[in-house]
């Protein structure tokens, strides 16, 4: 179902039922586009990425933060200092041991101007974080420290919901010597280094990649899927019939089509629960007719009838988007315009005063509808219950979970809410 972009699966594991599947066959949308954690931008590489790496904080199925490499954190009494204590005998996928420094190194690289990171912008907060980006300072004034092996200091300029953002990719610790040795070429199989649950095995282009249980991740024992293969399924349509005919346990979406028919076609193996996203229709507001025709923006907006277009056509769940941030995340407002009046680009009167003012060339215009849903389609299989896992980074063991890289992967990115399916179940059951 092909509502808005990335959809979300979901995952249910009977602990005590028989031996599990040996690979886990799963949809994954496009070919990524890099497996350098400090670059990644999409979902396809972001679902990848969160089964080969893990940061200092991680998320459990019900979208709350968890520790990940840190065993436990503190924040000084003004907001502005967070310390991270790491979880001992850490190691990458090669047993080597890793430790704050390494971790200290790899923000560093994270945000030098060669890297080009592009979610760098989202840790703007930390100190010189902005100055080393532009190349102002060396990374090695980052606001990013190891006062002993064990751990890990982040200072800020301000206020910040750190653990969030220490969730995103950019955060994961890379393994430089790769990079050093292989440049580009260290995303390949057999040159990737990595210290999540899994490790990377094979990767041929447009096709699939293959993931492989880490014996040195530091919760190895609970990974219970051995083995994962993510296949390239651009065409969603394509995709529906390879899981009709057995060849995936997962999809990453469903075509656009009547909701009735897909829940009477397949049961409880579709699977729909909430996304924090948004689409919207852009527009370049550089040149003429809309550069200087504000109230022409505004009445475009007011045209596009968002209740139909979620009720009627897409019809999956969406809630009508009238600003850029969806619901659900803290501290964001979402008053529902009245009267006729519909903000231009966003939910209050300072987004859309922005807009008119043309202060937001080439950016959102008008948001056209909200992923309030996602859906997938997962097999159950009662001879093989670790098949029936849905969504996620792969289901690894039923007693923790995290919950979906996608929420952010492809706007803004905020501490999110809770987050379940319609019964109340996790997400993603994933280690």
């Amino acid at each position: 179902m092909r509502i808005v972009a990335l959809l979300l699966f979901l995952c249910s594991i009977d602990a005590g039922a028989q031996a599990p599947a040996q690979r886990l066959e799963r949809g994954n949308g496009p070919e990524p586009a890099t497996l350098d954690a400090h670059r990644c931008q999409e979902v396809a590489c972001g679902n990848i990425l969160r089964d080969l790496y893990e940061g200092l904080v991680t998320e459990d199925g019900a979208g709350r933060l968890i520790p990940g490499t840190a065993e436990r954190w503190d924040v000084s009494a003004d907001g502005r200092t967070w310390t991270f204590h790491l979880r001992a005998g850490l190691r990458w996928s090669n047993g080597e041991a890793l430790d704050a420094p390494q971790i200290v190194a790899s923000f560093r690289r994270a945000f030098a101007p060669d890297t080009a990171a592009p979610f760098a912008e989202q840790f703007y907060a930390v100190v010189n974080a902005r100055a080393v980006q532009a190349g102002d300072v060396p990374p090695e004034r980052l606001g990013i420290d190891a006062p002993d092996a064990h751990t890990v200091r982040i200072r800020t300029t301000r206020r910040v919901a750190m653990p969030a953002l220490l969730t995103l990719p950019i955060a994961f610790p890379v393994y430089l010597p790769a990079v050093a040795r292989d440049g580009a070429q260290h995303t390949r199989p057999g040159h990737l280094v990595s210290n999540g649950a899994y490790m990377l095995t094979a990767w041929t282009p447009q096709a699939n990649l293959v993931v492989a249980k880490n014996r040195w991740f530091h919760d190895a024992a609970a990974v219970r899927i051995p083995e994962v293969r993510f296949h390239v399924t651009e065409d969603a349509a394509a995709e529906l019939q390879r899981f009709a005919a057995g060849d995936l346990d997962i999809t990453e979406t469903v075509p656009p089509q009547p909701l009735p028919a897909l829940r009477a076609r397949f049961g409880d193996r579709l699977r729909i629960s909430p996304y924090l996203g948004a689409f919207w229709l852009g527009l370049n507001l550089t040149k003429p007719p809309l550069r200087d025709a504000p109230a022409l923006r505004e009445a475009l907006s007011l045209a596009v009838d968002r209740d139909r277009l979620t009720r009627s056509i897409t019809g999956l769940g969406e809630t009508p988007a009238y600003g850029i941030v969806p619901p659900g995340i803290p501290g964001a407002g979402h008053s529902r315009l009245r009267a006729g009046r519909a903000a231009v680009g966003g939910a209050d009167a300072s987004a859309a005063r922005c807009a008119r003012e043309g202060a937001v060339p080439r950016r959102r215009i008008f948001g056209k509808q909200s992923a309030g849903a996602g859906a997938a389609l997962q097999h159950v299989d009662a001879a093989s219950p670790a098949r029936a896992c849905g969504r996620g980074d792969v289901a690894r063991h039923p007693r923790r979970a995290r919950a979906p890289a996608q929420r952010g992967m492809e706007g803004i990115r905020a501490e999110p809410a809770p987050a379940h399916d319609h019964a109340g179940i996790p997400r993603r059951l994933d280690r």
